[in-house]
């Protein structure tokens, strides 16, 4: 009976062991950006929940979140428009590479070049747009200690080497702090979700 007990378990382990060794690597992948994303979740979260905004508070920011959600979704389209046009002149060097050992023009190269420098430019201005859109809504609606907690959560030289933290003035402290918090992507589904 023991013994029975024994092969059975051991059959169980040897089981689950091989299920565990046949997930693929995109299952992993998927699964370890799934963690990630939790992570994510749990650090904004634990950067957003000491300000105790009010559920009020939370619906005041939402509007102004959403139009800069909005906007990045335009200049994505953008870039996937640019992108679109430019992958046949990629297609083409691509396959003359391949099949020919061909070296890609130096045109080509120039245009990749200038339009992932457009894109940089143009992602900076709508990251800075949007954080002085949320930043006037962040303002008319926190208290001056909730503003106090938030120009101290985050240490702006941490993520930016070289960064005078010392000469910023209060304002700069908060819009950085909403800039990488409030405008994360992930963060508008947490505020909504604690809104309710």
């Amino acid at each position: 009976m023991k013994t029975r007990f024994a092969l059975a378990a051991l059959f169980i382990i040897a089981t689950t062991l091989c299920a565990f060794s046949q997930v693929t690597q995109e299952e992993r992948a998927k699964k370890s950006d799934q963690i990630l994303i939790k992570m994510r979740k749990l650090d904004l979260m634990n950067q957003m929940l000491p300000l105790l905004l009010t559920k009020d508070q939370m619906r005041k920011i939402l509007p102004a979140v959403e139009k800069g959600r909005q906007a990045v979704r335009e200049q994505e389209k953008l870039e996937f428009d640019y992108l679109r046009k430019l992958e046949p002149k990629v297609d083409e060097a691509l396959k003359e590479a391949e099949d020919k050992g061909k070296v890609p023009t130096r045109e080509l190269l120039k245009e990749a070049i200038t339009t992932f420098t457009m894109f940089g430019l143009k992602r900076r201005a709508v990251a800075d747009d949007n954080a002085d859109l949320v930043l006037k809504a962040f303002n008319s609606t926190l208290d001056a200690g909730q503003r106090k907690v938030a120009m101290n959560l985050l240490d702006p030289s941490a993520s930016q080497p070289g960064i005078d933290v010392k000469s910023m003035k209060d304002d700069d402290k908060v819009r950085f702090y909403v800039k990488f918090v409030i405008l994360d992507p992930l963060a508008y589904d947490i505020l909504l979700q604690m809104s309710k």
